[in-house]
């Protein structure tokens, strides 16, 4: 028995506005399945003017089976954007991102966004320059940033900029207290103890926060139109360390 071919694309940057991928059984009126072909597909940055959905021989356009377009969809889903670059995960897109024009990164976030890594997760990837500010931004309503481990915050440590957050749920499970975080680890937390420090802001705009948050004791934080929440035992809506926090046009329940 012919054992199924096996196809990985992986760590590519595709361009332009052609089509992704070419399957020759649907061209022929014929499907792949699971069981006669093994595709892999997985950390590739993919630009939003590309045709996921077929293929050309020739000049002829072709569909894709239901199983290679599982497989796409599934390695394509975009969970952030920036500057019109779709990522499969934030990780991915922080690793990637630059600086625009104006010195900002903009993330554009599409459903849930999980966040995985631990320690003091930093928004920005090393040796930039000119970056002054950046910005999460969520593109659907259902947008959200979720914190998954025990000992984790979002941060800032290397550069001289704001961050800010706007129309995004943040969310943070595994609630843990320990050393240098302190109680800022049972909530979502950003914290930018970076240079010039206390001039700097965390401004949170029309965001919900289903586990709490804790302000940004480094600096400033500016919470405006939020809503707090936490139905975790023992724990709170919004813990606030030092620094200058704000909180206006806000609900707690």
């Amino acid at each position: 028995m012919t054992a199924a071919p096996k196809i990985t694309v992986e760590g590519n940057t595709i361009t332009g506005n052609g089509d992704l991928i070419y399957d020759d059984a649907a061209a022929n009126n014929k499907a792949f399945t699971s069981e006669n072909l093994k595709l892999t597909i997985r950390t590739n940055t993919v630009d939003s003017t590309v045709d996921t959905t077929k293929g050309v021989k020739g000049s002829v356009e072709y569909g894709i089976s239901e199983t290679v377009a599982t497989v796409v969809k599934e390695a394509l889903t975009t969970v952030a954007t920036v500057n019109g670059v779709g990522y499969a995960t934030l990780a991915d897109a922080i690793a990637a991102a630059t600086p625009d024009a104006n010195g900002v990164i903009i993330y554009e976030i599409y459903g849930k966004a999980t966040v995985d890594s631990t320690g003091w997760i930093q928004v920005a990837r090393a040796d930039l320059t000119g970056l002054t500010k950046v910005e999460f931004v969520g593109k659907t309503s259902d947008a959200e940033i979720c914190i998954t481990g025990g000992l984790a915050i979002l941060a800032d440590q290397n550069y001289d900029i704001d961050v800010s957050f706007e129309a995004l749920t943040l969310s943070k499970l595994n609630p843990t207290y320990g050393g240098d975080y302190g109680h800022s680890t049972n909530y979502f937390t950003t914290w930018l103890r970076n240079t010039n420090a206390a001039e700097n802001t965390v401004t949170y705009t029309n965001c919900t926060f289903p586990n709490g948050a804790c302000n940004n004791q480094y600096g400033k934080t500016v919470f405006d139109g939020c809503k707090f929440t936490n139905a975790t035992s023992g724990k709170y809506n919004f813990w606030n360390y030092g620094g200058n926090t704000e909180i206006k046009n806000s609900t707690f329940t």
